[in-house]
């Protein structure tokens, strides 16, 4: 019985690690997203956090966006341009 007990505080110990190590990535997300802007000039970051939360806590995070300025150059540049036409409602 005393074994199941021990392991049981072990396990949960663990898992109280995990979070915090989340928890602490979340907190880097504002710096992650700046230094992408200046890697690479011309990007959009956007990061969306909970609204208003309570008295002392934390903002919780929603979700983030973000645009590299690379890609769309890349993207633009080495596609042919194409118009495309769904014929299904032309008469």
């Amino acid at each position: 019985m005393g074994d199941e007990h021990a392991i049981r505080r072990v396990k949960n110990k663990i898992l109280e690690q995990i979070v915090r190590k989340h928890e602490a990535g979340y907190d880097q997300l504002p710096k992650y997203t700046e230094m992408l802007k200046l890697a690479n000039p011309g990007s959009i970051t956007y990061i969306k956090w909970d609204d208003l939360p309570e008295e002392g806590l934390k903002p919780v995070f929603k979700r983030m966006f973000w645009y590299c300025n690379a890609c769309k150059k890349g993207f633009s540049q080495g596609c042919r341009k194409i118009i495309g036409v769904d014929g299904c409602h032309l008469k």
